[in-house]
């Protein structure tokens, strides 16, 4: 069986020729200074949101950092919300009700948060980091998640589309208050 090529971010001894360097990294699968696009774009709506909050006298959302086993997740609930963004894509679907992992709160639950209150916003389409965050605070409904005091912790994911799903783009904030 021929294998596919595999992409990693790791480095390389040699690196691509300009040519590769630019098609892998129009696709996101490639890093620029070794930051990967994902986790810029969710840094920045990271930043976004406490920017907005820390504009109206509100805390500024952490991230929640847990250990499973030997390993310590940073940004725990960002890990959790990319889960959600590429299931989202992978079962082309677009609902805070996921096929595989149920609602928000049961898929915190089964993750190992014990959370006592969260919300959740979601998006598919926008292409920057801007650009959800202007849609997700013209929007009454999300734009109370992301300014409620109550919340204390914020993971975002961002996942870009495949050829087999609806959208290019898919966003996840999950809040909690533990």
């Amino acid at each position: 069986m021929k294998r596919r090529h595999a992409i990693s971010s790791c480095r390389r001894a040699r690196p691509y020729p300009l040519w590769k360097r630019k098609a892998l990294y129009a696709k996101g699968l490639i890093i620029k200074n070794r930051v990967r696009v994902k986790q810029m774009y969710a840094d920045e709506v990271f930043r976004l949101v406490n920017q907005e909050r820390t504009s109206r006298v509100l805390n500024p959302l952490m991230m929640l950092e847990y250990r499973v086993s030997d390993m310590v997740y940073t940004d725990y609930l960002g890990h959790i919300a990319t889960i959600k963004a590429a299931d989202m894509r992978d079962n082309n679907y677009f609902s805070h009700d996921s096929p595989t992992y149920g609602t928000p709160g049961e898929m915190l639950t089964s993750f190992g948060v014990n959370w006592r209150e969260y919300g959740e916003n979601i998006a598919a389409g926008y292409p920057t980091p801007l650009d959800v965050m202007a849609a997700w605070m013209a929007s009454e409904g999300h734009r109370k998640n992301i300014l409620n005091p109550n919340f204390t912790f914020l993971g975002v994911g961002y996942v870009p589309g495949n050829a087999s799903s609806s959208y290019a783009h898919y966003w996840v904030q999950l809040f909690v208050r533990l």
